[in-house]
């Protein structure tokens, strides 16, 4: 968001669900109504996090729906992305790998490509009042994507996390530190079950999860989720 009022996000965000809808896009209070793209610095930022289920289909819609601004957002984070072939390098033959491309955005994916990313994230190609920076040497692991969005006046981390079935990638989240003044948006599928925001969960894991670490996930989790 930003307007350099980093704590109006914690006061109007609303749940993310498996489908696309007007619950999963953060609109700060006083934000803009305009659909043309936000290149004012005035202007607040608007984030979409999806898990598009590894669907070429799903991800190119989403793409094309917020270049038509039916939807308004600047940074896509994606959880579960498509990653399959894209092309053939025409020296050695080989196939070449990455996500979905569309001449709006640009995908920033985790540094190791030893196994399909879990995570992306997608931001204009023009972006004339902020720019980012990918943050990789934070959390090198495939299921967690950390870029910087530098404004005139302030830096904000951007964490996008997917858990997949080892839980590997919830200790460094949950072990993370940052500093009192740090600005950061962590979001995600974390792929956790708890009675505060699920019915009937009897999912151990999450429950440890929450009792180890309660303030991340009270104040994390539970502002984003509806309870069912």
């Amino acid at each position: 968001m930003f307007n350099d009022n980093f704590n109006d996000i914690f006061s109007n965000l609303e749940h993310f669900s498996p489908e696309l809808d007007d619950w999963d896009i953060f609109l700060p209070v006083h934000s803009s109504s305009s659909s043309s793209p936000n290149n004012d610095i005035t202007q607040p930022l608007h984030f979409i996090s999806q898990n598009v289920m590894r669907s070429n289909a799903v991800t190119h819609s989403l793409l094309n729906i917020v270049s038509s601004h039916t939807y308004q957002a600047d940074v896509i984070l994606l959880q579960e992305p498509w990653f399959s072939q894209i092309g053939i390098d025409v020296i050695s033959s080989k196939d070449i790998l990455g996500c979905p491309a569309h001449p709006d955005w640009m995908c920033i994916l985790p540094p190791s490509l030893d196994s399909k990313p879990n995570v992306a994230i997608y931001v204009p190609k023009i972006r004339n009042s902020w720019q980012v920076q990918a943050r990789h040497e934070l959390y090198p692991h495939p299921s967690i994507l950390t870029i910087d969005i530098i404004t005139q006046h302030n830096t904000f981390l951007v964490i996008n996390v997917y858990n997949p079935s080892d839980d590997s990638s919830l200790g460094p989240i949950i072990h993370s530190t940052f500093p009192p003044s740090s600005k950061v948006i962590i979001s995600g599928d974390f792929n956790l079950h708890h009675p505060l925001w699920s019915m009937d969960s009897h999912d151990l894991k999450s429950v440890v999860a929450f009792h180890f670490f309660p303030s991340f996930f009270s104040f994390f989790l539970f502002s984003l989720i509806i309870i069912g």
